[in-house]
């Protein structure tokens, strides 16, 4: 199972009042890193706790910027010593069958910060 992620732009039509959507960028990555999501990512829902990557969807990209941001800052912090926090991070989230990482997390994450940059206008649907 993975998450399915789309960014949507919606257009008008120039010859009249039909609007459509637009898909400007796809991303697919394993629920394995799940926790990682829920971990790096703060969501939370009142009935569902903490949603994790989930919490993206329905958001514009200039609001889901700034949790990108952050998160991935926070992943990237220059004041702790990175090797020890991304060693400690792949034995903590890294799945046992091999399929995602937290390099591959993060680099997903990096891709939707820059993609919410250069769509600020963009919906963010997750199937």
């Amino acid at each position: 199972m993975s998450y399915d992620i789309s960014f949507e732009v919606e257009y008008k039509e120039v010859h009249g009042d039909d609007t459509f959507n637009r898909t400007v960028a796809e991303f697919n990555h394993t629920y394995n890193l799940s926790k990682f999501f829920r971990d790096f990512l703060n969501f939370e829902d009142e009935g569902l706790g903490n949603v994790g990557i989930n919490g993206f969807y329905g958001m514009f990209g200039k609001d889901a910027w700034f949790v990108l941001n952050q998160a991935v800052k926070t992943f990237n912090q220059s004041d702790i010593n990175h090797d020890w926090f991304k060693d400690w991070a792949e034995k903590e989230y890294n799945p046992e069958n091999g399929h995602g990482s937290v390099d591959t997390a993060m680099k997903l994450l990096t891709d939707m910060m820059n993609t919410c940059k250069e769509y600020p206008t963009s919906v963010i649907k997750i199937y």
